[in-house]
């Protein structure tokens, strides 16, 4: 039986809106993004551009909050307006 893995950075420091969820910080939303949010989730680090709801954690919310974005099932102004409420 394993237990699940929480990583708390504590006080971190915040991104621009614009930022959020372009975790390569290249101008776009891809996969890409996807694969460097992994990257940070397998590596136990802290970026801000993946801490989309800006809850000093990286967590499953944030990960569902870029796949609606990347899959279209939400636009960048919703995915904010619904990080905002899972802070």
């Amino acid at each position: 039986n394993t237990p699940a893995v929480y990583y708390d950075f504590g006080s971190v420091p915040s991104v621009t809106t614009k930022a959020l969820a372009d975790i390569n910080i290249d101008g776009n939303y891809t996969s890409s993004d996807e694969v460097e949010f992994l990257n940070y989730v397998f590596a136990s680090e802290y970026a801000a551009e993946a801490d989309i709801n800006q809850d000093g954690r990286i967590t499953s919310i944030d990960y569902e909050l870029l796949l609606d974005l990347l899959l279209g099932n939400k636009t960048y102004e919703q995915m904010c307006a619904e990080a905002q409420k899972n802070a």
